[in-house]
């Protein structure tokens, strides 16, 4: 952490204090960041993409405010389509409804199962695996 804070996040900071909006949201992904989140909150971004090593319910309480992106495990794609419908919906659930974009927490394994990823589309699709306060 003490790496992160001295040497990438003033250059990530420098680099996103330079982007031009233009209304679009800046997203900022770093790979294994579960011990540096709050650093990461500290960038200028305004979506923190995790992965799937932190749980985002804990994301969510560490970094209030901030909107997330993520995070089901790229290896559940290459099991049981129901196991991905579980999992996907859990993860809705658990990021509580709002600010919150359903990813995997690092993109799409060659050899996943096609089935799975309908799977995952699925369930993020589906209006009742969002929570309460979301649906229609």
């Amino acid at each position: 952490m003490e790496d992160y804070r001295a040497w990438a996040l003033p250059a990530v900071a420098r680099a996103i204090s330079r982007i031009e909006r233009r209304g679009a949201p800046v997203v900022l992904y770093v790979n294994g960041c579960g011990h540096l989140l709050e650093e990461m909150a500290r960038s200028g971004a305004d979506v923190l993409s995790v992965d799937w090593r932190v749980p985002i319910a804990e994301a969510r309480r560490r970094v209030p405010g901030l909107a997330l992106q993520g995070n089901l495990d790229p290896g559940i794609l290459l099991g049981d389509p129901g196991e991905v419908d579980r999992r996907t919906r859990e993860i809705v659930r658990a990021a509580g409804g709002s600010g919150h974009i359903v990813n995997l927490g690092h993109g799409v394994l060659p050899s996943s199962r096609i089935e799975c990823v309908e799977a995952f589309f699925s369930a993020v699709q589906d209006p009742l695996s969002m929570p309460a306060e979301m649906s229609l």
